[in-house]
């Protein structure tokens, strides 16, 4: 026995897009008339993995971000921070559709400073120099032990006044003050890395 289930058009092309691509073929039923003809014609497209691979190294037809800071200035970080706020997290992130904490960390970094840095919140946490909280300034890394309290499991940006930017497992992409109890708990120490 088959069951129906309604999806919205814009949601059905999303899903014959992803299926057509996966060399799969979907059973869907259209509920209305007037929708049958526009999914058909949907149907219809079929994305090669040739075709795929031929346009997967066309660069983007969308112009750059303009950011009105200078690069690897306290105002380029605090609008690049600013535009990630409210970002979901995605463990494995590192794009605006989901960040987790290092893919954030190593995106805004790239973005503001021009600076790669490793993919690990683990392996950031040899990069650059330790410095005492008080010397601490914005752009600085902030460094905590994970959530059993061992290594270092979890980074963020420090943006001043004792607050840092990073990429919240429950909320994405906020602004935390660093006295948090959570935070203050586990609080490893800050790198300075540019």
């Amino acid at each position: 026995m088959r069951r129906y289930v309604r999806v919205p058009i814009a949601a059905l092309s999303l899903i014959l897009l992803t299926l057509s691509t996966a060399s799969c073929t979907p059973f869907v039923r259209f509920t209305r008339p007037e929708h049958q003809a526009q999914a058909q014609a949907q149907a219809q497209v079929r994305i090669t993995k040739k075709e795929l691979e031929k346009n997967a190294h066309k660069p983007s037809k969308q112009p750059p971000i303009r950011r009105k800071g200078k690069k690897g200035t306290q105002t380029l970080l605090e609008e690049v921070v600013r535009s990630y706020i409210g970002t979901p997290y995605k463990w494995g992130g590192t794009t605006p559709a989901g960040f987790d904490c290092s893919g954030f960390v190593t995106t805004v970094f790239n973005e503001v400073y021009g600076t790669p840095l490793p993919r690990s919140s683990a392996k950031m946490w040899k990069v650059g120099r330790q410095i005492p909280q008080p010397s601490a300034r914005p752009g600085d890394l902030v460094f905590f032990k994970g959530s059993n309290f061992s290594d270092i499991g979890h980074v963020g940006i420090y943006m001043g006044n004792n607050r840092f930017a990073h990429a919240s497992t429950n909320s994405g992409v906020i602004y935390t003050n660093l006295n948090e109890n959570y935070y203050a708990r586990r609080l490893v120490g800050f790198r300075r890395v540019q």
